[in-house]
């Protein structure tokens, strides 16, 4: 599971099976915002509101592959089959 954590700015990733959290992946500084996640086999997409981005992350090293300016307040993100 992915969650976004507005204030500092972190994407905490979370194993469904013992509800931990196992890793936290920095999107930018605080107040960055990260809003919306959308989850793919390839990507993991975090829309940032105050920042006016979407990140792309690596499921599997969990790092920042790309950071799109999106304009102002990106308040969610989805991803078409």
């Amino acid at each position: 599971v992915y969650v976004a954590v507005l204030g500092p700015g972190n994407v905490s990733v979370i194993d469904t099976k013992t509800n931990t959290i196992t890793a936290t992946v920095n999107i930018g500084p605080p107040q960055t915002d990260p809003f919306a996640i959308a989850v793919t086999p390839a990507a993991v997409y975090v829309a940032s509101q105050a920042a006016g981005t979407v990140s792309v992350i690596d499921p599997g090293s969990l790092k920042i592959t790309a950071t799109i300016t999106v304009g102002d307040s990106a308040y969610g993100v989805a991803v078409g089959a």
